[in-house]
């Protein structure tokens, strides 16, 4: 008698981490609903100046966005899309402990903030090369915009709710400083909890064989050299120049 062995084909493994990958998006959206959405939110609470708000809401963004330059190099250091994501995933939900406890410290509490903020940021740019790459391997081309539509609406709903949800959650501990201080702890904590559980999910998918690039042609000088001359190289310093304006 003879058992077929299940889950275990190629196919049928894509599948099953196409729907980790949905609640892996779910709980990113928590994580960024309870938390990110109130880094600023956090600075007014530790009275930061205009000039500092500005900071926080432009550096940590451009600095991640320089970094991901180097995203082929590190993915090529570690060999694996799925751990070099993994591994960035974790270290951006442990930025969360200091962010949590930078109002303990003594002094430059605002500066402090904008440090972990980036180091956040860093963490979760720099792999989104990696994970476009891998997500790219499992999802098939016919399929992509029914999955992404779907994988993005619900996150998109999850992260609204989320924002109100912690948004209530502060309002229950309006007062001194130390008992709007718990708010702040309990909502980030919230979202350092939510992103490692979408590490689990994420840990759970399968990941294609990566092979190495050795693309000595497609360098940033020689992209920022070529842009002209290719649709998609327009399009490019199009949404640069535009995002570059908003963010002013």
């Amino acid at each position: 008698m003879f058992f077929r062995k299940r889950g275990n084909s190629i196919e049928e493994r894509r599948k099953k981490s196409l729907d980790y990958s949905v609640k892996d998006a779910s709980f990113h959206a928590a994580m960024v609903g309870f938390g990110e959405s109130f880094f600023s939110a956090f600075a007014v609470f530790l009275k930061a100046t205009n000039l500092q708000l500005a900071l926080l809401g432009s550096l940590p963004l451009a600095i991640g966005s320089v970094l991901q330059l180097s995203s082929e190099k590190l993915l090529n250091f570690f060999g694996s899309r799925k751990k070099f994501v993994a591994i960035s995933v974790l270290l951006q939900a442990l930025t969360y402990i200091p962010i949590m406890l930078v109002f303990l410290f003594s002094s430059l509490t605002v500066y402090h903030i904008i440090f972990f903020v980036s180091l956040y940021f860093i963490f979760g740019m720099i792999a989104s090369t990696a994970w476009t790459s891998w997500m790219g391997e499992l999802v098939s081309q016919d399929e992509r915009g029914y999955y992404f539509s779907k994988r993005n609406s619900i996150a998109g709903f999850i992260s609204f709710f989320s924002l109100l949800i912690a948004g209530f959650v502060l309002q229950r501990f309006v007062g001194d400083q130390a008992t709007q201080f718990k708010g702040f702890v309990i909502i980030f904590a919230l979202a350092l909890l939510f992103r490692l559980i979408s590490l689990a999910y994420l840990l759970r998918k399968y990941e294609p064989v990566y092979r190495k690039t050795q693309d000595v042609d497609n360098g940033f000088i020689n992209f920022l050299y070529k842009a002209k001359e290719r649709d998609y190289g327009i399009l490019i310093l199009f949404l640069c120049f535009m995002n570059f304006t908003v963010f002013i």
